[in-house]
């Protein structure tokens, strides 16, 4: 079933003369809904005789898809561009069992809205001088991941909304070796002019790999590369390094939990934790109540991250790719006064044999990994334990 509405308008004609037009003013789709764009996708063209062979890329880019909607009922507004009288697509809602693809993302979600807007022309250049940016090209996989969704032909998508039981994953359409951006959540609104968007579920979680983040309200900026979480939350990620920064043969994972917000910015390299912080990667825990990590900067993970510019501007994967290089902790979990850091180790022989304990208490805890200096503000305490054997000791030649 199809309901149409459409306006009558006058316009132009090619003799100059007015005309009356009818335009599709909204139209509503039932049953098994599919719209797909881009249809007719331009191929390449074909190689020229004496053209050079193009080299081949590192890692094969994912081959061009159409975009598509699926759904039980869609309704579209469209609009009259004032400068040329075309009619563009103005929104789109769908509604049930909702499925689309989308240059690289695929949503599922009970309910999708999109708003769309008028490409801008591109500015008159003179005769020979070149665009500054190269436009982007109909059917080709663009770089911004969700902030990239209808970013082919005359009109664009400007903001998307989704609702209910929202599913959502991105394969870096330049890097298919990467591991996919999976989000869970009950709504996802992304302002795609802005690059802005924020999930919110009971909790919503997004899992890149062996990497999480959950929370009640995730927000995400890509511009600066940050994420901030309110209420509670728990971020997981795999890191070459320990507490001490030092450089470990395999990657393990660390495990941070709060209850009060979270704020990272990838720019900054600077993560900050408020709230019964709990940090734990194998034998090493931090309890405290505010925590701040500063990262080293790592040149080729970011400049690689700014090339692919993956999705929601968080690309969890980077955070296994940066060192540790200095932490400050304040306060106690639970109402109490003092920070806890404690470093466990036990027995290659028997794994439930305790071979050594550090424990730090102070009221400001920071620490600095390249120097492995510790210092220590107000009243605390410090226990070190060591249970090993005595090396045995050599007789010095006579």
């Amino acid at each position: 079933k199809v309901n149409i509405h459409f306006d009558m308008k006058v316009i132009k004609g090619k003799d100059g003369k007015p005309r009356t037009r009818p335009f599709v003013r909204d139209a509503e789709f039932f049953g098994k809904v599919l719209l797909v764009q881009n249809p007719k996708m331009k191929k390449p063209a074909p190689a020229k005789p004496g053209d050079k062979p193009k080299p081949k890329p590192k890692v094969e880019p994912v081959a061009p898809r159409r975009d598509w909607v699926a759904c039980d009922m869609l309704k579209v507004w469209m609009k009259t561009a004032p400068d040329t009288g075309k009619v563009n697509i103005e929104k789109a809602d769908a509604r049930g069992n909702v499925r689309a693809y989308q240059e690289g993302s695929e949503i599922a979600a009970n309910k999708v809205v999109v708003t769309f807007e008028t490409r801008p022309k591109p500015p008159v250049l003179a005769k020979g001088a070149k665009p500054a940016i190269k436009p982007a090209t109909p059917g080709k996989p663009a770089k911004l991941g969700l902030f990239a969704m209808g970013r082919s032909g005359k009109v664009r998508a400007s903001h998307v909304v989704a609702e209910g039981d929202v599913d959502v994953k991105y394969m870096d359409p330049q890097d298919p070796t990467r591991e996919p951006l999976l989000v869970k959540a009950d709504y996802f609104s992304a302002d795609l002019k802005r690059q802005l968007a924020a999930v919110g579920g009971k909790p919503a979680t997004i899992v890149q790999g062996k990497n999480l983040i959950s929370g009640g309200v995730i927000y995400f900026d890509q511009n600066g590369e940050a994420a901030k979480v309110e209420g509670p939350g728990t971020l997981v990620f795999h890191t070459k390094s320990d507490l001490s920064g030092n450089t470990l043969k395999a990657a393990r994972p660390l495990k941070v939990t709060w209850q009060k917000s979270m704020l990272y910015h990838g720019n900054l390299g600077l993560g900050t934790f408020q709230g019964d912080v709990d940090l734990r990667s194998a034998g090493e825990l931090m309890q405290c109540q505010t925590l701040k990590l500063n990262f080293q900067a790592d040149d080729q993970a970011k400049r690689k991250d700014r090339v692919s510019r993956r999705s929601l501007g968080l690309g969890l994967d980077t955070y296994s790719k940066r060192s540790l290089s200095s932490l400050e902790a304040t306060g106690g979990m639970a109402g109490g006064e003092l920070v806890l850091m404690r470093s466990t180790k036990f027995s290659t022989v028997n794994t439930d044999w305790l071979s050594q304990r550090m424990e730090l208490r102070g009221k400001t805890v920071f620490y600095e990994a390249a120097s492995g200096n510790v210092r220590v503000t107000g009243k605390g305490s410090f226990l070190a334990e060591d249970y090993r054997k005595p090396l045995a000791k050599t007789k010095k030649p006579a």
